[in-house]
């Protein structure tokens, strides 16, 4: 039995936090007034740590670490192990599967996913050990009629019939599963050649998903031959799961989402 093959039915994961900064100071950093946005306040306590205590909370996790905290807001997060962040989310998460090569299986998370609780990291990673994939990635099916979630604005994939929010939760279960991110560092490197990365997508797949003929199924039977390994998506009972701290809208939502004041002037 390969590694793509085996069971995770007693998996144990690391759990490793994205905490990193894209563009220094963030809007939501400015509008809640510290170093960076991990820290932003949620519900009267910095938004990483509420992920922090999602994740200890969890019988699926043994180890925790912070990948990218900027050094001002270290001590909120005294008992959690840092590493050093990359230049770019796929190089991080390339670095903490090189980090871990030998703790695996792996569950990347972000520090803006403010509405995680240990509940649902419970149910991710409970069916994710019951999985042969080697990479499993978390959405939510988005009900456009949920009232709890009007005017929030998400970036949705929409695959025929039915539309999902990613959820910020993927689950590198084997050493194969590390093709992933170091194809989308390639990704970024290229970006500005567009037809040369939709060419290495595929022009069939691309085209049917513009025209909503793709259903997911056929896009995650596509993405795994192309990187010849098992890519899953672990559909989660969790709507708020797929939304992170993205905008300072966003930032303002999860406070009255837990019923937290705000001040929005």
């Amino acid at each position: 039995m390969n590694s793509s093959e085996q069971s995770y039915t007693q998996a144990v994961f690391t759990a490793a936090i994205l905490a990193g900064e894209r563009a220094a100071p963030s809007p939501v950093a400015e509008a809640a007034a510290v170093c960076c946005k991990a820290i932003a306040p949620v519900a009267g306590e910095p938004m990483l740590q509420r992920v922090v205590k999602a994740l200890a909370g969890s019988e699926y996790i043994d180890r925790l670490s912070i990948v990218g905290l900027a050094d001002e807001a270290a001590s909120v997060a005294a008992d959690v192990p840092l590493l050093a962040g990359k230049n770019s989310p796929s190089a991080s998460v390339c670095h903490v599967l090189e980090r871990y090569a030998q703790q695996l299986p792996v569950l990347i998370t972000t520090a803006d996913h403010a509405l995680l609780s240990t509940e649902i990291v419970d149910y991710f990673c409970r069916k994710a050990a019951r999985s042969s994939a080697d990479l499993i990635i978390a959405l939510a099916e988005i009900d456009s009629d949920d009232k709890r979630f009007s005017g929030l604005k998400r970036t949705l994939y929409r695959f025929h019939g039915h539309a999902y929010g990613g959820c910020n939760l993927y689950a590198f279960m084997t050493p194969e599963a590390r093709a992933v991110p170091q194809y989308w560092l390639q990704v970024e490197q290229q970006r500005k050649r567009v037809l040369n990365l939709i060419a290495r997508i595929g022009w069939r797949s691309v085209l049917s998903y513009l025209f909503g003929r793709l259903t997911l199924e056929e896009a995650l039977a596509r993405l795994s031959s192309r990187f010849g390994l098992r890519i899953e998506a672990l559909i989660l009972t969790f709507p708020q799961a797929a939304i992170d701290v993205d905008s300072v809208q966003d930032w303002y939502f999860v406070n009255r989402y837990l019923g937290a004041p705000v001040d929005e002037g």
